[in-house]
């Protein structure tokens, strides 16, 4: 059963696999889901890398099929990614002026 909340460390939340290895049935169904799966996204370097290269959507296919998140949960992944990097490039002109 899943009790995550908002209030987790997204290290501390559900994930696709168990701490043991095995395949978690209720990833799904948590509620963070989505927030766990872009943290997981940018803390891997292979996806990190491959976004810098080629785009977000360049590694969907592959967490799609991994997670296996539906169509609506990757665009609130993908709004996560370009949300925060707007409010950096925000910033960053901030600091230019």
């Amino acid at each position: 059963m899943c009790y995550c909340n908002p209030t987790f460390d997204v290290r501390c939340t559900c994930w696709v696999r168990n701490h043991d290895g095995t395949k978690n049935k209720d990833f799904l169904k948590c509620p963070m889901r989505v927030e766990t799966t872009y943290e997981r996204i940018m803390c891997e370097r292979e996806y990190y890398k491959k976004i810098e290269k080629d785009g977000f959507d360049s590694i969907k296919k592959e967490i799609l099929k991994i997670t296996k998140l539906s169509e609506k949960d990757w665009a609130d992944i993908k709004q996560i990614y370009e949300d925060l990097n707007k409010e950096s490039e925000d910033e960053s002109d901030d600091e230019s002026e």
